[in-house]
């Protein structure tokens, strides 16, 4: 499945890796902050990538989100994770239920997700 975003490397922000996501008509619509940890191993994942993702509000609930997390997958081939404890927009547990299945394996953890390409 190809995504309908872009992704355009900005480097370190001070937290994480910044990449900043475009839109099919060169829009920034969000960004995605990431950090490799490797708190997950007893999981049977070495590394994963801690999200942080944000959406311009003009952009939001236009399904990008999906996009932005198969944009990553194909990026770095690393399993991302989205601590529950983190989200500040509740709307995130709703767009992860819908996340295709058919596309993305989800592992529900008692403190996140665990997102990955089948």
């Amino acid at each position: 499945m190809k995504s309908r975003l872009r992704i355009s490397q900005q480097g370190n922000d001070g937290f994480g890796y910044k990449l900043d996501l475009y839109n099919e008509k060169n829009v920034n619509v969000g960004s995605i902050v990431f950090r490799q940890k490797t708190y997950l191993k007893k999981y049977g994942y070495p590394n994963v990538n801690e999200l942080h993702i944000g959406f311009e509000e003009s952009y939001q609930r236009r399904g990008y989100f999906q996009d932005a997390l198969l944009s990553l997958l194909q990026y770095d081939n690393t399993p991302i994770y989205i601590s529950k404890g983190r989200v500040i927009n509740y709307d995130v547990f709703k767009a992860i239920k819908k996340l295709d299945k058919d596309i993305f394996t989800i592992n529900e953890l008692e403190s996140g997700y665990i997102i990955d390409l089948i």
